[in-house]
């Protein structure tokens, strides 16, 4: 526990920030050549080694004794040296100059007052943050015990299912009466051994729920001492860019240029598409999916396209044991009592150096491994990583959900710690080496990690029996590009980056841009078509369109203007990336009747748009009468 002293030092140094650059006083005392001694009308004026200052010391300034004055502090919360003793003296004041006792002790109440209400402020965040904690810990040991009941009650009824069954036998074979009887018995004694050990593990959860909640009550009773002088969160403070470059003009003809400069040859329809779901998801935070075989060049665009633009790229292989979070995000190790992040972690950390440049993190194979395991963490993130709804509100943390790496139990004792270890005078070289480990760590890895705006998280994938489906959620929060089989006659791999021409994109740009143009009409032409084909053929296959789609489409057709394309052609690439990835559903005629007008009406029109021969493929499902679903994940 600490001493007086030092809560009262720690406490200082925390209030002195919030002093105001000008600071009232009187001249209590004048010497020659204009040597004054202030005294502050503010009570208790903290210094950083733990004492109040008193008294100022204001060599070359012009006022009389008794005179009020404002003065400033030439280094807040030090003291000056006295050079007649070589030792430390009163603190120096500088600027000096006279005003009225009125104005003077107006603005000593005024800082007062200030200091006050922020400390009330922080007292009052801290006191919500707990009785939340408490709040979660209540619901969590309701959630497990109604499990653990609903676990006894279904292995009851099949127990009494097995008995019945058994009283059954028993009539149809006599002979087997006495064996019969004794499997009953063990059956029996099976339910009673199974019942009293769930039993005793539904105590020992609620032993554990209690054992959590007085700790917590412990570790709010250790900290209340001195948690208004150490925060319990870690504000992150981005790199702002020296300059924000303007949005490149008509760049959807500057990027088929460039791209074709840089020896990279794809599909015209996969071009654009890519251009505009990688836009898109910068500004939206959804997934971009890249579909297709091995080897046409998913990876390859992603390193060339974040070259081209100016900025850094990053292939993550999944593996197929991932299994949970910490495969994708790294774990907190309670051996060294430290964190270790993961290379994806790392890569993410890494886009917050230069914030105004795009930074695309691929997680290569995605579904080699269930995405809803290790990634459901990072999928609820990623939406509200964003704030597109309001400019003012760009650069804002505080909406802003974060992933959470592990508990803020443990970050406050981090604090404790280095806390302890800061204020330690003689520090062994172990203890300082420890110290950088942990301010390290809460400034690069906090408990709650945010995600930076100029990333933008990609997914390579393939659909062959190597592979997991991707489930619904996934799909809907994702802009998914299909790629055709190689074409063996052009390369897909860029061999010439470093000559290429390239376009710098800046993510502030590129926000505001997008922000700025004209409200989405909800009575365009493309949108009621869209809205045409939800109440006739998407919900009637089973597959209805939600709110999120509203906004995916808004953002697109945005970028689609900002970046020179036309209304059709948004809608054509909308088409392939976002309304046909959804199909997946049994057959029976009304639903094969539906798709078949549906994509017969797509075809008319938009069929050009297509980027991998999608259309061809669900009609072949259509027709293969060996086929029992149709679905456009088809694996091959």
């Amino acid at each position: 526990m600490d001493t007086p002293l030092e809560l009262e030092t720690c406490l200082n140094r925390w209030i002195i920030p919030l002093l105001p650059k000008q600071l009232p006083g009187q001249v209590i005392r004048k010497l020659q050549n204009n040597i004054l001694f202030i005294s502050p009308l503010i009570d208790n004026l903290p210094l950083k080694d733990g004492t109040q200052a008193t008294e100022f010391f204001a060599p070359n300034s012009v006022a009389e004794q008794g005179d009020y004055v404002t003065f400033e502090w030439e280094k807040p919360g030090e003291r000056g040296i006295d050079r007649s003793k070589q030792q430390p003296g009163n603190p120096h004041a500088v600027k000096v100059r006279v005003i009225s006792e009125q104005e003077a002790k107006v603005l000593a109440t005024e800082v007062q007052e200030k200091i006050a209400t922020h400390l009330r402020e922080e007292l009052k965040k801290e006191l919500n943050q707990l009785q939340q904690q408490q709040v979660s810990l209540e619901q969590e040991i309701e959630k497990k015990v109604k499990e653990k009941t609903q676990e006894v009650e279904e292995k009851e009824i099949a127990l009494n299912q097995r008995e019945l069954e058994f009283k059954r036998q028993q009539e149809l074979d006599r002979q087997q009466l006495h064996e019969d009887r004794s499997r009953l018995s063990l059956i029996h004694q099976e339910r009673q051994d199974f019942l009293e050990g769930l039993e005793r593990s539904i105590q020992a959860s609620v032993d554990d729920s209690e054992k959590t909640r007085r700790e917590a009550k412990e570790l709010f009773d250790a900290v209340e001492p001195y948690r208004l002088a150490v925060p319990l969160e870690v504000q992150e403070q981005p790199i702002q860019p020296s300059e924000v470059l303007p949005f490149p003009q008509s760049l959807a003809l500057q990027w088929q240029t460039i791209l074709s400069k840089s020896g990279l040859f794809l599909p015209k329809n996969i071009e654009m598409s890519y251009l505009l779901a990688l836009l898109s998801s910068c500004y939206s935070g959804s997934l971009l999916l890249l579909n297709g075989p091995v080897g046409v060049g998913k990876t390859s665009i992603i390193k060339t396209s974040a070259h081209l633009l100016g900025g850094s790229s990053k292939i993550i292989p999944v593996r197929p044991a991932w299994l949970d979070s910490s495969d994708l995000l790294g774990f907190f190790d309670p051996l060294s009592e430290i964190f270790r992040p993961s290379p994806f972690l790392t890569a993410l950390k890494d886009a917050k150096i230069q914030p105004d440049r795009l930074c695309l993190v691929c997680l290569d194979e995605l579904n080699l491994a269930r995405i809803e395991n290790y990634g459901a963490d990072l999928l609820s993130a990623l939406e509200y990583s964003r704030l597109h709804l309001n400019i003012s509100s760009l650069n804002s943390d505080e909406h802003r959900q974060g992933l959470l790496l592990y508990s803020t139990s443990i970050e406050t004792q981090l604090f404790q710690e280095a806390k302890f270890l800061h204020e330690t005078i003689e520090r062994t070289n172990k203890q300082d080496m420890r110290l950088q480990q942990i301010q390290s760590l809460l400034n690069d890895y906090p408990s709650t990690f945010k995600l930076s705006p100029n990333s933008v998280l990609i997914g390579t994938l393939n659909s062959d029996e190597t592979t997991y489906d991707l489930s619904p959620k996934v799909i809907d929060r994702a802009y998914t590009i299909a790629y055709p089989p190689a074409n063996l006659a052009n390369s897909l791999i860029a061999t010439n980056l470093g000559e290429a021409q390239s376009v710098i994109l800046s993510i502030a740009s590129l926000q505001r841009e997008i922000a700025s143009v004209e409200k989405f009409d909800p009575k365009s032409p493309e949108w009621k078509l869209i809205l045409r084909w939800n109440q006739k053929f998407i919900s009637a296959l089973g597959i209805p369109l939600g709110h999120r789609i509203s906004r995916d489409y808004q953002v697109f057709s945005a970028v689609a203007n900002l970046i020179g394309l036309s209304s059709q052609d948004c809608l054509g690439h909308f088409i392939f990336t976002k309304l046909l990835p959804r199909i997946y559903f049994f057959k029976n005629d009304e639903k094969t009747g539906l798709l078949q007008q549906w994509l017969q009406e797509i075809e008319t029109t938009y069929q050009p748009y297509d980027p991998g021969n999608i259309l061809y493929q669900l009609n072949e499902q259509l027709q293969d009468r060996r086929r029992a679903n149709v679905r456009y994940w088809t694996k091959v």
